[in-house]
């Protein structure tokens, strides 16, 4: 590991960076543990999915490949070149890209398909979804000011989230969160808008982000679609991970000796 102060990451002009103060910045920033965590996570994945008997076929290859160019605007073989270039990529790297999802992809599907139905039908209720709208604040004060403006005043609830809101993502939406399973909602806000009706206004909420309004636009029944089979599978596949991600089982030679 020592040498690792001889090999140069960067050089800008006479300035070079090693591998080791590289790792070293990571480590003080603390963003190699995390970076080492989702290296391990996926040999793990891909080693249990081979295990399996699982591959990737050519034409499956093939497919991925064509998607992801469609996808990202590469339509001739040298936009996909300049691509690759401009990434820092070869196109083995690519298609090792690719053939690692595929296969995590089909390794979580496997892992999962046994269990889907029974796990959707057991935890049913998490699964329903809302169309919401929400205004995030810092103080109950406030947020029952915006309440009583969108009561009283009958104030326009997209207007009060673009001037109040806290939350980036929806504030530039007018609040929108379009159409939110309850299993990603904090359990508190879940419990409030999945007891109230279409159409009224629930909060405030208070949770990690701040104080919650909600606009409760629809109410729709769990149904096992094809987007609610992705978020199961994600989750079954999550909670396999975790079991090979024990704290007490973990170890960081590198950051020994850093």
């Amino acid at each position: 590991m020592a040498e690792l102060h001889k090999i140069t990451a960067v050089q800008v002009g006479d300035i070079s960076l090693s591998v080791q103060e590289f790792l070293q910045s990571l480590r003080l920033k603390r963003r190699l543990q995390p970076l080492l965590l989702e290296a391990t996570a996926e040999k793990v994945t891909l080693e249990a999915a081979r295990r399996e008997g699982l591959t990737v076929s050519d034409e499956e290859l093939k497919r991925a490949a064509d998607r992801y160019r469609q996808s990202a605007g590469l339509y001739t073989p040298a936009h996909t070149q300049q691509w690759l270039t401009h990434e820092g990529l070869t196109l083995a790297d690519f298609e090792m890209i690719l053939e690692n999802y595929l296969l995590i992809e089909k390794f979580k599907e496997r892992l999962a398909e046994p269990r889907l139905e029974d796990h959707f039908n057991t935890h049913r209720d998490l699964y329903a979804r809302a169309q919401l709208r929400q205004i995030v604040v810092a103080t109950e004060k406030v947020a029952h000011e915006l309440l009583r403006q969108l009561k009283d005043e009958q104030r326009d609830f997209g207007e009060l989230a673009r001037l109040h809101s806290t939350h980036a993502p929806s504030r530039g939406l007018g609040g929108s969160l379009g159409l939110v399973p309850r299993v990603v909602l904090h359990p508190a806000a879940g419990e409030a808008v999945f007891s109230a009706t279409a159409g009224v206004l629930v909060g405030p909420i208070l949770t990690n982000q701040g104080y919650h309004l909600f606009q409760v636009e629809d109410l729709i029944p769990a149904t096992l679609d094809d987007e609610t089979r992705a978020r199961i599978r994600q989750e079954l596949f999550d909670a396999w991970l975790r079991t090979h991600f024990q704290p007490d089982r973990i170890h960081y030679p590198l950051l020994e000796t850093l």
